[in-house]
C-alpha cells in the first residue's frame, strides 16, 4: 500500500510538471495577473462531478458470477487540464454454483471501496488517469457439500489503476469511457487486470 501511495504521488507530480508549460504560457499571455485568477473562480467553480457503472459478467470454479455496481466521483481542477479527487464504489455482487444435485447454490454481496485518482486532460477531450483504490471484496472460496452452501471470506484488495480515456462534457452534461491498467495484480493468461469503465460526467 505505501509503494502504491508513493506510486501515485510521483504520477500527479509528472502530471503537474507536464501541464505547468501550458499554464505557464496562459499566465504569460494574460495582462493582468488579477483578472486571470479571478477567471479561475471559486472553490466550487473547479468541481466537476462523475459516475461510472460497473456491469459485467465471468466465470468462477463451477459456475458463474455478475457485478453491478455505480462509483461517483469528484474532481478538483487545479489547473484547467489537472484535476485530482475521490471515488467511491459500491457493487453487488452475485455468484451462482451448480454443483450436481439439481439445485444452484448462491452467494450475494455487497462489496464497496474508495479511492484516490489524478486526471490530466491532452487534446481538450482525451485525459490521462491514474487511481489508488482500496476495495473491500466478499468472494465465495470453495463449497461445503454437507451442509449446500457456499464458504465466503472478506478482505481488503488494493488497486492502483493507470490508463486513460476520452470524456466529453463541453461544460455541461457529458461522457467518459477509460481503459485502465492495475498494475497491483499479477498479469497472466488467466488474469488479464485490465478494466473497462463507462459513465457519465459534469462540467468535465
Amino acid at each position: 500500500m505505501k509503494k502504491a501511495l508513493q506510486f501515485l504521488v510521483l504520477v500527479a507530480v509528472l502530471m503537474i510538471s507536464f501541464s505547468h508549460d501550458a499554464e505557464a504560457q496562459k499566465r504569460k499571455n494574460s495582462r493582468d495577473v488579477d483578472e486571470y485568477f479571478d477567471d479561475r473562480g471559486t472553490f466550487k467553480d473547479r468541481l466537476w462531478y462523475g459516475a461510472d457503472i460497473n456491469l459485467n459478467f465471468y466465470s468462477v470454479s463451477q459456475g458463474n458470477a455478475f457485478n453491478a455496481g455505480i462509483a461517483p466521483m469528484v474532481g478538483y481542477k487545479i489547473t484547467d487540464a489537472l484535476s485530482v479527487g475521490p471515488r467511491f464504489e459500491i457493487l453487488y455482487h452475485g455468484e451462482r454454483y451448480n454443483i450436481g444435485t439439481g439445485t444452484d447454490l448462491k452467494f450475494n454481496s455487497t462489496n464497496y471501496g474508495v479511492g484516490l485518482f489524478s486526471r490530466l486532460k491532452v487534446f481538450n477531450q482525451y485525459f490521462l488517469h491514474a487511481e489508488y483504490q482500496t476495495l473491500s471484496n466478499e468472494i465465495g472460496y470453495d463449497i461445503d457439500y454437507v451442509n449446500n452452501e457456499v464458504l465466503t471470506a472478506r478482505s481488503w484488495e488494493d488497486h492502483f489503476f493507470i490508463g486513460g480515456g476520452y470524456g466529453a462534457s463541453g461544460g455541461g452534461i457529458g461522457f467518459q469511457v477509460s481503459l485502465l491498467w492495475d498494475v497491483l495484480q499479477e498479469f497472466s493468461s488467466q488474469n488479464i487486470p485490465i478494466y473497462y469503465r463507462i459513465g457519465i460526467n459534469y462540467k468535465f
